[in-house]
Protein backbone atom coordinates (compact mmCIF):
# COMPACT_ATOMS: atom_id res chain seq x y z
CA UNK A 1 0.00 0.00 0.00
CA UNK A 2 1.22 3.57 -1.15
CA UNK A 3 2.11 5.76 1.60
CA UNK A 4 0.77 9.40 1.31
CA UNK A 5 4.40 10.73 0.72
CA UNK A 6 4.19 8.36 -2.83
CA UNK A 7 1.34 9.95 -3.65
CA UNK A 8 3.24 13.48 -3.04
CA UNK A 9 6.40 12.59 -4.37
CA UNK A 10 4.33 11.23 -7.71
CA UNK A 11 2.01 14.53 -7.63
CA UNK A 12 5.44 16.56 -6.63
CA UNK A 13 8.02 15.22 -9.64
CA UNK A 14 5.12 16.29 -12.22
CA UNK A 15 5.15 19.62 -10.58
CA UNK A 16 8.65 19.47 -11.16
CA UNK A 17 8.77 18.41 -14.57
CA UNK A 18 6.05 21.18 -15.40
CA UNK A 19 8.13 24.01 -14.10
CA UNK A 20 10.99 22.53 -15.26
CA UNK A 21 10.08 22.72 -18.89
CA UNK A 22 8.43 26.05 -18.68
CA UNK A 23 11.87 27.39 -17.03
CA UNK A 24 13.68 25.88 -20.00
CA UNK A 25 11.17 27.86 -23.01
CA UNK A 26 11.50 31.44 -21.10
CA UNK A 27 13.70 34.17 -22.89
CA UNK A 28 17.31 33.92 -21.15
CA UNK A 29 17.00 30.76 -19.87
CA UNK A 30 20.43 28.25 -19.68
CA UNK A 31 20.39 25.79 -22.25
CA UNK A 32 20.36 22.30 -20.76
CA UNK A 33 24.02 20.66 -20.84
CA UNK A 34 22.01 17.50 -22.16
CA UNK A 35 18.61 16.43 -23.49
CA UNK A 36 16.37 14.47 -21.36
CA UNK A 37 15.23 11.67 -22.51
CA UNK A 38 12.16 9.64 -21.57
CA UNK A 39 9.44 12.43 -20.57
CA UNK A 40 6.96 13.49 -22.22
CA UNK A 41 4.85 16.53 -21.34
CA UNK A 42 1.07 15.93 -21.25
CA UNK A 43 -0.44 17.12 -23.88
CA UNK A 44 -4.02 18.26 -21.65
CA UNK A 45 -3.95 20.04 -18.68
CA UNK A 46 -6.73 19.63 -15.82
CA UNK A 47 -7.61 21.23 -12.62
CA UNK A 48 -8.85 19.48 -9.49
CA UNK A 49 -11.60 21.04 -7.51
CA UNK A 50 -9.90 22.87 -3.91
CA UNK A 51 -11.64 20.36 -1.70
CA UNK A 52 -10.21 17.45 -3.84
CA UNK A 53 -7.96 14.55 -2.30
CA UNK A 54 -5.94 12.20 -4.42
CA UNK A 55 -6.74 8.93 -2.64
CA UNK A 56 -4.42 6.64 -5.33
CA UNK A 57 -2.63 6.72 -8.45
CA UNK A 58 -1.77 4.91 -10.96
CA UNK A 59 -0.02 4.10 -14.15
CA UNK A 60 -3.06 5.76 -16.04
CA UNK A 61 -4.55 7.90 -13.60
CA UNK A 62 -5.74 8.67 -10.44
CA UNK A 63 -8.59 8.53 -7.56
CA UNK A 64 -9.92 11.86 -6.37
CA UNK A 65 -12.72 12.09 -3.66
CA UNK A 66 -14.55 15.51 -2.70
CA UNK A 67 -17.58 16.46 -1.12
CA UNK A 68 -20.09 17.75 -3.16
CA UNK A 69 -22.83 20.76 -2.85
CA UNK A 70 -25.25 18.92 -1.17
CA UNK A 71 -22.64 17.19 1.02
CA UNK A 72 -22.60 13.67 -0.38
CA UNK A 73 -19.03 12.05 -1.25
CA UNK A 74 -17.69 11.96 -4.48
CA UNK A 75 -15.14 9.38 -6.09
CA UNK A 76 -13.87 10.31 -9.76
CA UNK A 77 -10.90 8.42 -12.22
CA UNK A 78 -8.66 11.42 -13.49
CA UNK A 79 -6.74 10.01 -16.54
CA UNK A 80 -3.54 11.42 -16.99
CA UNK A 81 -3.97 10.41 -21.42
CA UNK A 82 -6.62 13.69 -21.88
CA UNK A 83 -7.33 14.82 -18.42
CA UNK A 84 -10.85 12.83 -19.08
CA UNK A 85 -12.57 12.56 -15.22
CA UNK A 86 -14.92 9.67 -14.61
CA UNK A 87 -17.40 9.51 -12.37
CA UNK A 88 -16.89 5.91 -9.49
CA UNK A 89 -20.73 5.55 -8.31
CA UNK A 90 -19.70 2.22 -6.47
CA UNK A 91 -18.69 3.25 -2.67
CA UNK A 92 -18.71 6.43 -0.60
CA UNK A 93 -14.99 5.61 0.37
CA UNK A 94 -11.79 5.42 -1.71
CA UNK A 95 -8.93 3.09 -0.77
CA UNK A 96 -5.14 3.85 -1.95
CA UNK A 97 -4.29 0.80 -4.03
CA UNK A 98 -1.14 2.22 -5.85
CA UNK A 99 -2.44 1.01 -8.74
CA UNK A 100 -5.18 1.75 -11.87
CA UNK A 101 -7.38 -0.75 -9.97
CA UNK A 102 -9.75 1.48 -8.58
CA UNK A 103 -11.08 0.02 -4.49
CA UNK A 104 -13.90 1.84 -3.42
CA UNK A 105 -16.12 0.45 -0.29
CA UNK A 106 -19.91 1.64 1.16
CA UNK A 107 -18.69 2.11 4.70
CA UNK A 108 -19.99 -1.25 6.08
CA UNK A 109 -18.72 -4.55 4.29
CA UNK A 110 -19.22 -4.05 0.46
CA UNK A 111 -15.38 -3.18 -1.19
CA UNK A 112 -15.69 -2.75 -5.06
CA UNK A 113 -13.07 -3.28 -7.25
CA UNK A 114 -12.42 -2.06 -10.89
CA UNK A 115 -9.65 -1.70 -13.37
CA UNK A 116 -9.21 1.97 -14.85
CA UNK A 117 -6.44 1.06 -17.35
CA UNK A 118 -7.36 1.51 -20.98
CA UNK A 119 -9.12 -1.26 -22.94
CA UNK A 120 -9.66 -2.87 -19.37
CA UNK A 121 -13.30 -3.88 -18.60
CA UNK A 122 -12.87 -6.14 -15.56
CA UNK A 123 -14.92 -5.51 -12.16
CA UNK A 124 -15.71 -7.12 -8.65
CA UNK A 125 -17.71 -6.79 -5.77
CA UNK A 126 -17.35 -8.77 -2.04
CA UNK A 127 -18.97 -8.49 1.26
CA UNK A 128 -16.82 -9.18 3.60
CA UNK A 129 -19.06 -10.63 6.06
CA UNK A 130 -20.05 -13.19 3.58
CA UNK A 131 -16.74 -13.62 2.47
CA UNK A 132 -15.58 -14.08 6.09
CA UNK A 133 -17.53 -13.39 9.04
CA UNK A 134 -19.38 -10.47 10.50
CA UNK A 135 -16.95 -7.43 11.30
CA UNK A 136 -14.51 -8.74 8.67
CA UNK A 137 -12.84 -4.93 8.07
CA UNK A 138 -10.54 -3.88 4.75
CA UNK A 139 -7.35 -2.43 6.48
CA UNK A 140 -5.13 -3.02 3.08
CA UNK A 141 -4.91 -2.95 -0.66
CA UNK A 142 -1.89 -3.41 -3.06
CA UNK A 143 -2.77 -3.42 -6.69
CA UNK A 144 -6.44 -6.13 -6.38
CA UNK A 145 -5.42 -7.76 -3.33
CA UNK A 146 -7.26 -6.73 -0.19
CA UNK A 147 -6.22 -7.56 3.29
CA UNK A 148 -9.26 -7.76 5.70
CA UNK A 149 -8.85 -7.77 9.37
CA UNK A 150 -11.47 -10.71 10.79
CA UNK A 151 -12.33 -11.22 14.44
CA UNK A 152 -12.20 -14.01 15.90
CA UNK A 153 -15.10 -13.96 18.28
CA UNK A 154 -12.52 -14.32 21.37
CA UNK A 155 -12.22 -11.00 22.67
CA UNK A 156 -10.20 -8.17 21.07
CA UNK A 157 -7.95 -10.74 18.51
CA UNK A 158 -8.16 -10.62 14.54
CA UNK A 159 -7.00 -13.16 11.61
CA UNK A 160 -5.10 -11.10 9.12
CA UNK A 161 -6.59 -12.64 5.52
CA UNK A 162 -5.73 -12.24 1.88
CA UNK A 163 -8.75 -12.06 -0.76
CA UNK A 164 -7.42 -12.37 -4.08
CA UNK A 165 -8.86 -13.14 -7.55
CA UNK A 166 -6.86 -16.23 -9.21
CA UNK A 167 -8.05 -17.23 -12.63
CA UNK A 168 -11.65 -15.53 -12.12
CA UNK A 169 -12.00 -17.56 -8.45
CA UNK A 170 -11.78 -15.62 -5.33
CA UNK A 171 -8.91 -17.29 -2.91
CA UNK A 172 -8.78 -16.71 0.59
CA UNK A 173 -5.04 -17.40 2.39
CA UNK A 174 -4.97 -16.46 6.37
CA UNK A 175 -1.87 -14.61 6.77
CA UNK A 176 -2.04 -14.18 10.68
CA UNK A 177 -3.76 -15.87 13.01
CA UNK A 178 -4.03 -14.23 16.47
CA UNK A 179 -4.49 -16.23 19.84
CA UNK A 180 -4.83 -15.09 23.38
CA UNK A 181 -1.48 -14.82 24.88
CA UNK A 182 -0.46 -17.20 27.67
CA UNK A 183 -1.61 -16.27 31.13
CA UNK A 184 0.49 -14.14 33.48
CA UNK A 185 2.32 -15.91 36.22
CA UNK A 186 2.68 -13.67 39.30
Amino acid sequence: MASIRTTRRRVGACVAVTLGAGALASPGAVAAPAAVTGVTAASAETTLPLDAEIVSTGDTGYLTSRTDGSGSKVLEWHKYADGSVLPIVDGTMGYDSDSDIVVTGDGGSTVFLRDMSEGATWSASYDLASEFKPGAKLVGVVGDDLFVKVPTGSGDYHELWQLAQVDGVAKLPKLISATAPPPRQH
